[in-house]
């Protein structure tokens, strides 16, 4: 876990984008580390946190105005 972690920090950095998205991911790993769990929690995590990055990605304005309910609007084609 603490070696994805350092990997998502790493690759946001040399590719300059996705920095937000690479804490916070980091940050979950940490979290489950400390906490005691093992790989198959952090898999569901960073499948989790994939889909909602994905889906943010596509969002309609600014990602950091996205909230959970403007996203299912949106997911849903209600905007």
């Amino acid at each position: 876990m603490l070696v994805t972690a350092a990997y998502a920090l790493r690759q946001a950095q040399r590719l300059g984008a996705g920095r937000t998205a690479a804490r916070l991911v980091n940050q979950a790993l940490l979290e489950l580390y400390e906490r005691g769990y093992g790989k198959e929690e952090a898999r569901k995590m960073l499948g989790f946190a994939k889909w909602v990055y994905e889906a943010v990605s596509g969002f309609r304005g600014r990602p950091e105005q996205v909230t959970l309910e403007s996203l299912l609007k949106q997911l849903a084609g209600s905007r």
